[in-house]
């Protein structure tokens, strides 16, 4: 909403303004995450690119023993900020804490046990200099994830809070510094090693930054041991159990592929393999940041029995959703190789196996939001069953695919994009019509028309690009996202963008050039609470 602050009643902006505060921060991330991969590759080759990505893979395991309770904490801050229930707030994140604390140290015998297990993990075509390099990286990332699975509970407060600008304009800063300082070391011949040890630095900081400013958004909040009743601490645990499924499932389907690619064909090519899959995740990550707003959101709306407005907002956050998805997947699908190429140089184009993981992906992306209010509503539990079902079916099939049938990259492509389009894309929508009690066919006839059609003048304009410029890749992908990009810009104004979107972001533009007639809108225009609002999201 767009009320103010009233008293201790918590403040509630815009979907708009949230999902514009997560894009900008993620963008960020993104900036790092296809600038470090080049200078590595560049300054250190492309097999300790490998080495990278293979001790990336192997610690993000450890984010299992986070428990889901990040989300849990996100739901619960909303929920009870919203009745203003204070006790129950402060039991909520003082039995959060206290699970997450157990998890840190969990998460260091984890970390030991995979600096152990390094040098079996990559046993193809690796000197032992290598390997020692390998397990160094695996401790110091490691400790900074288990470090950081306490101190992440206060980004899972800001989210209940809905302050996603101040929680990523802390993330950005710490990252920027930590971005500049890594690029400063590379380009000095420092090795992996100082890199790991600044990202350390970098996640600490954001941490302690997030620390500050929950206390200061929520200081009705108040954490004491003698807060921590089991009651709750079993309810914060089943709640982040649910939401841990997914995750779980995720780490299977795409950090398994990562290793099993490392183990059978070695640390070159999976940055190969890495750097397609990169730009998936990047899709992914910036559809996740969309759909976190939807979490406070409709947890916010259920406490106060709004399920007309809930039913609205899970169409237009799957619509919306894809809308978003279906101009990334297109120029992944059709302008992937020269893309890579652009950004990573010649040796790591897969356009095939790039193209397999965008498409099988569509789906996924769609559901982000959709998936994202199940878990606002508490009503995740089966999509995260089903889910990590698939990711198991799919784990097997990329070791048939890669490991028995030789099939390579690709192979491990086609593997987990089957898991991915049934378990992330089909049941999250599946469940959500469920709960909402929803008619399927009306749901997906109002999601699915609007951005086919919406995305047709970009896949042509590829298409042509790819059929005039067939030898100059270069040149396809300029004239496609050049000429295509306008299109679709156009397209997207005129039939997408909501009008009372259009009317408020002309208004604001218009008084900054000092025109005295523009009126501003009325303070409640943009609540959660109404249909417009999830319009316009």
């Amino acid at each position: 909403m767009n009320a103010e602050v009233e008293g201790n009643k918590p403040r509630m902006p815009s979907l708009v303004r949230s999902v514009g505060a997560n894009w900008t921060g993620y963008l960020v991330f993104a900036l790092s995450g296809y600038i470090m991969p080049r200078l590595i590759g560049d300054s250190l080759g492309q097999r300790t690119l490998g080495i990278w990505d293979f001790a990336w893979s192997l610690v993000t395991y450890t984010s299992l023993l986070s428990m889901g309770v990040g989300s849990a904490a996100s739901r619960y801050v909303a929920r009870y900020r919203a009745s203003e229930n204070w006790l129950e707030l402060g039991r909520t994140v003082s039995a959060c804490l206290a699970a997450l604390l157990i998890s840190f140290v969990l998460a260091i015998g984890m970390v030991a046990a995979f600096v152990l297990a390094t040098p079996m993990l990559l046993a193809t075509g690796v000197s032992e200099a290598e390997t020692r390099e390998a397990q160094w990286l695996v401790a110091i990332l490691g400790f900074n994830a288990a470090i950081m699975l306490p101190i992440r509970l206060f980004s899972g407060i800001l989210t209940g809070c809905q302050r996603f600008d101040l929680k990523n304009l802390t993330r950005c800063s710490c990252h920027l510094v930590g971005l500049a300082l890594m690029v400063s070391l590379l380009l000095s011949g420092r090795g992996l090693v100082w890199l790991a040890c600044v990202s350390f630095s970098a996640e600490l900081c954001t941490g302690l930054a997030d620390y500050v400013l929950a206390r200061r958004q929520c200081p009705e909040m108040h954490v004491s041991v003698a807060l921590i009743k089991w009651t709750k601490f079993k309810e914060v645990i089943a709640f982040g159990a649910k939401t841990l499924l997914q995750g779980f499932s995720n780490m299977l389907t795409y950090q398994t592929s990562g290793l099993v690619v490392a183990y059978f064909l070695g640390p070159a090519v999976l940055a190969v393999y890495a750097r397609q899959r990169a730009l998936v995740a990047f899709a992914t990550r910036l559809l996740n940041q969309y759909g976190h707003v939807f979490v406070p959101a409709s947890s916010s709306l259920q406490a106060s029995g709004d399920t007309a407005t809930l039913r609205a907002l899970a169409v237009d956050a799957a619509r919306y959703g894809l809308y978003i998805a279906a101009p990334i997947v297109a120029v992944l699908a059709l302008a992937g190789g020269p893309l890579v190429h652009l950004w990573m140089g010649s040796g790591y184009e897969a356009p095939v196996v790039l193209a397999i993981l965008a498409i099988g992906h569509l789906p996924s992306l769609t559901s982000r939001g959709t998936y994202l209010i199940l878990v606002g509503l508490n009503q995740h539990g089966r999509a995260g069953v089903g889910t990590f079902l698939c990711s198991l079916v799919g784990v097997g099939a990329t070791l048939m695919f890669v490991g028995v049938l030789g099939m390579g990259i690709v192979g491990a492509a086609i593997a987990v994009s089957l898991a991915i389009v049934v378990g992330e894309g089909f049941l999250p929508q599946f469940y959500v019509c469920r709960a909402l009690r929803m008619a399927a066919r009306d749901y997906v006839r109002q999601i699915i028309l609007g951005p086919l059609l919406a995305v047709t003048p970009l896949v042509a304009t590829l298409l042509a690009a790819r059929a005039i410029f067939l030898d100059r890749p270069i040149m396809q992908l300029f004239m496609g996202l050049g000429i295509g990009g306008a299109l679709q810009a156009i397209v997207y104004w005129r039939f997408v963008v909501p009008p009372p979107f259009k009317a408020r972001l002309i208004g604001r533009l218009m008084r900054r050039n000092g025109d005295p007639q523009v009126e501003r809108p009325e303070a409640g225009s943009g609540t959660c609470q109404s249909s417009a609002t999830a319009r316009d999201a």
